[in-house]
């Protein structure tokens, strides 16, 4: 097996356990998923050389692989016919890299685009004169996820700090050695821009599943940092309607 193939049925299996226990986890690019997994799983089972395939006398071809493979009690009838009926298969699949690379992209746009709303909705604040750069946004949002873990911790107790949380905010922010310093959406934009010219569905899929393990937790503290302005803004107007 191939390395590259190796490495996406590694991630297939991944994806897979997750549609099975969480539903409808990768919905948009779960069709071409299945596909290229179906596909690929075919490529390499052709390939496979075992020392003898068993046909007990009872048995009988299913009628759904009857179309595919010509044996009858006698599986596979003659020589090549496996892998012929494998190579069928893998065309009745309705594989497509060019339809896979732009599912992929398409839903690494839309998780961007997700990511830049949020990012300015934190740059812009809740309250007047709390606006800030997307840069800063960055970083305060960084700082307050890590405030609270057991890394940030230490790195605070470790420099001698003393102060409140705002002060341990801005410590963060300033010295902290995030990844991440700067607004990385124009980055992330260009990356999706060089995937979608790729024209290797395997080399596609691992820059996809690359991004969204990589970025998750950057990801996911956005959010939160989004929703919890959101969720103040809302209580700032239903105050000011007296509620």
């Amino acid at each position: 097996m191939a390395a590259a193939q190796a490495r996406t049925f590694g991630i297939m299996h991944e994806y897979r356990n997750e549609v099975y226990h969480a539903g409808l986890a990768h919905e948009s690019i779960l069709l071409p998923l299945a596909r290229f997994y179906f596909a690929e799983a075919c490529e390499y089972i052709a390939t496979y050389r075992a020392k003898g395939l068993g046909w007990g006398a009872g048995q009988k071809m299913p009628e759904r692989a009857q179309k595919y493979f010509t044996g009858g009690r006698r599986f596979p009838a003659k020589e090549g016919d496996f892998e012929n009926g494998c190579a069928a298969l893998r065309a009745a699949a309705g594989h497509d890299v060019d339809d896979l690379i732009t599912a992929l992209a398409t839903d690494f746009a839309r998780i961007i685009d997700d990511t830049d709303t949020c990012l300015q909705i934190i740059a812009d604040g809740v309250y007047e004169g709390q606006k800030v750069s997307r840069d800063q946004a960055i970083l305060q949002t960084q700082a307050w996820d890590v405030a609270f873990d057991d890394a940030g911790k230490a790195f605070l107790r470790d420099r001698g700090f003393k102060g409140n949380m705002l002060d341990a905010i801005n410590a963060l922010e300033a010295g902290y050695p995030f990844r991440i310093r700067k607004d990385p959406i124009p980055a992330w934009q260009a990356m999706v821009e060089k995937m979608g010219r790729l024209d290797d569905g395997h080399a596609a899929l691992d820059r996809y599943y690359v991004f969204a393990q990589q970025t998750a937790p950057l990801r996911a503290a956005i959010e939160q940092s989004a929703a919890a302005a959101e969720a103040e803004i809302e209580a700032a107007v239903d105050r000011m309607r007296g509620k």
